[in-house]
């Protein structure tokens, strides 16, 4: 059992982040579509990625004990 927070660069630049799901052997991914990283061009920008990673973190942390539950 296990949750990884992976991210993917797409085309445009930005940076989509998702969820690695392992559970009962089965593999399923969670895109988190809302907390998608652009391209820092300031140091504005910069601190919202971070937040937007921050805030993916808690929630890949939240998905990893809802299933050990």
């Amino acid at each position: 059992m296990g949750v990884q927070l992976r991210k993917r660069k797409n085309q445009d630049g930005s940076t989509s982040l998702y969820m690695d799901i392992y559970n009962n052997g089965r593999r399923y991914y969670d895109f988190l579509d809302h907390l998608k990283l652009l391209r820092a061009n300031n140091p504005m920008e910069s601190a919202a990625n971070s937040e937007k990673l921050k805030l993916a973190k808690q929630i890949v942390t939240k998905k990893l004990l809802e299933l050990q539950s």
